[in-house]
């Protein structure tokens, strides 16, 4: 625009300098994303995981405690 305007080639590099920077900033910021995107998906895979467990975990707790109580009484 600077060129086409008849002004300053200096301010047309500039423009363009900081264009390509704008470019390589948003192209690492996407990549990054992706990265987090991945992390954040297997995260809540292993939180379910997690969660399956526990339940299983709470499962048996009361089943071992059924049994308890019905050795106790005859």
């Amino acid at each position: 625009m600077a060129l086409r305007n008849k002004r300053n080639e200096a301010l047309a590099r500039e423009a363009l300098t900081k264009r390509k920077s704008y470019q390589e900033t948003a192209i690492n910021m996407t990549a990054q994303i992706e990265q987090q995107n991945s992390i954040v998906g297997r995260l809540k895979k292993d939180m379910q995981t997690l969660e399956t467990k526990i339940g299983e975990a709470r499962t048996k707790k009361d089943m071992y405690i059924a049994r308890a109580r019905s050795a106790r009484c005859p």
